[in-house]
């Protein structure tokens, strides 16, 4: 990170990431974390439909990474 976003997302690997010593200073960050799977069967539709929104656009941002490491390894 560059200390310029406003918004992270990221998977389940990240949760509490705000809370870690390297990033409390960051103040004006929105942190978008997603659940794990099995704690997500515990949230009701409308927070199931935000966390699937989340990943989605987690992905479509890891997407073209993922295409880089295949090419070159």
């Amino acid at each position: 990170m560059h200390s310029e976003e406003q918004r992270v997302f990221g998977d389940a690997g990240y949760l509490d990431i705000q809370r870690r010593s390297d990033h409390k200073h960051r103040k004006n960050l929105s942190w978008f974390i997603a659940k794990r799977l099995g704690t997500r069967k515990t949230l009701d539709a409308e927070k199931v439909k935000a966390d699937k929104i989340k990943t989605s656009i987690r992905s479509k941002a890891e997407h073209p990474f993922r295409c880089i490491e295949q090419v070159f390894g």
